[in-house]
């Protein structure tokens, strides 16, 4: 008779602890996203310092040679904790909405089932506006230096 008691407690603690365990490595991913989009637009911001300039746009998860000494390499190309894959966008193919120079992620299908989670923990809540933006299949980081 114990053991059953013992089993139906573990049982409701598991119920009510497993839902809180997914939603802190959520956290934790959002988290690291972040922190990449911070380092990534610090590095940039010191690159455009020193050129007064951005290098052209790249596709996927292609580095940016120029930004070699400015952003670490190996995270730039490892998967975005969030899923995707980093993207530098410059004019002239790349940049929209009169933002020319942006780091995105590209994730196919876009997924702002994961991403306004995201921005509500990270910036306003709003995939329309703010620090990080939704245009299609991407979403974005808008806080890079204005020429």
């Amino acid at each position: 008779m114990e053991l059953v008691v013992v089993v139906i407690v573990i049982a409701i603690v598991a119920m009510v602890a497993a839902p809180r365990f997914g939603q802190a490595t959520q956290n934790a991913k959002f988290a690291a996203t972040a922190g990449c989009f911070d380092a990534f637009e610090k590095g940039i911001t010191m690159y455009y310092c020193d050129y007064r300039d951005y290098p052209a746009d790249t596709n996927g998860n292609a580095f940016p040679d120029a930004f070699d000494g400015y952003i670490n390499v190996k995270e730039w190309k490892r998967p975005v904790p969030i899923g995707g894959v980093w993207d530098w966008n410059a004019p002239p193919s790349g940049g929209w909405a009169g933002k020319p120079h942006n780091v995105s992620i590209t994730l196919s299908p876009a997924a702002n089932s994961t991403w306004l989670p995201f921005d509500t923990l990270f910036d306003n809540g709003s995939l329309a506006d703010g620090k990080y933006l939704v245009f299609p299949g991407r979403l974005t980081n808008y806080c890079l230096p204005i020429e």
